[in-house]
C-alpha cells in the first residue's frame, strides 16, 4: 500500500517538476501541479483519518483556514528575505542595526508559524480523537519529508 501511494505522488509530482528550476521563489507558488499535491494530501487525509462527512467539511474547513494563515506568514518572510538579500548584495551591509531588525522579525515570523500551528492542533481536540491528531502530525510530518525528499533527489539528477 505504501509503495503504491508514493507511485501515485510519483506521477503526480513528475510532471510538474521541471517548474521548480527557478530557485529563488518557493515550489509551491510554481508548480501548477502543486494544486495536485494539496488534492492527494486530502485524500490521504480523509483516508487515514477515517472521517466522517460531517467532521469531514468541518475538518477541511479549519485545516484551509489555517493553511490560509500559515500562506501569510510564509509570505510576509519571504518579502523580509528579499529586503535582506537587498540589503547585502547592495552593499547596504554596513547598517547592522537595519540587518538585525530585519532578521529578527523575520525570527518572529517564524515564532508566529508555530504558535499558528500549534493553535490548528489545539483547535482539534473537540473534532478529532487523540489517535486522529497523532495520525494527522505524524503523515504532515511524513508527507511534506517525502515530498521533499523527491524534489530534492530529482534536482540532484537533472544536469543544470
Amino acid at each position: 500500500m505504501k509503495k503504491n501511494m508514493l507511485m501515485i505522488c510519483l506521477l503526480l509530482i513528475v510532471p510538474v517538476l521541471n517548474y521548480g528550476q527557478i530557485r529563488h521563489k518557493p515550489p509551491h507558488r510554481l508548480w501548477k501541479g502543486w494544486a495536485k499535491v494539496e488534492q492527494l494530501e486530502k485524500l490521504k487525509l480523509l483516508e487515514i483519518l477515517d472521517l466522517d462527512e460531517e467532521t469531514s467539511i468541518r475538518f477541511f474547513a479549519r485545516k484551509n483556514k489555517h493553511h490560509k494563515q500559515q500562506k501569510r506568514f510564509i509570505e510576509q518572510k519571504d518579502s523580509l528575505i528579499n529586503v535582506l538579500n537587498e540589503i547585502v548584495e547592495t552593499g547596504k551591509g554596513e547598517n547592522k542595526n537595519r540587518i538585525l531588525q530585519v532578521v529578527n522579525e523575520i525570527n518572529n515570523i517564524d515564532i508566529k508559524l508555530a504558535e499558528n500551528k500549534k493553535k490548528f492542533i489545539n483547535s482539534l481536540t473537540g473534532l478529532l480523537s487523540a489517535e486522529q491528531i497523532a495520525k494527522l502530525v505524524i503523515f504532515d510530518s511524513k508527507f511534506r519529508r517525502e515530498i521533499a525528499d523527491f524534489i530534492i533527489k530529482k534536482r540532484r539528477r537533472k544536469p543544470d
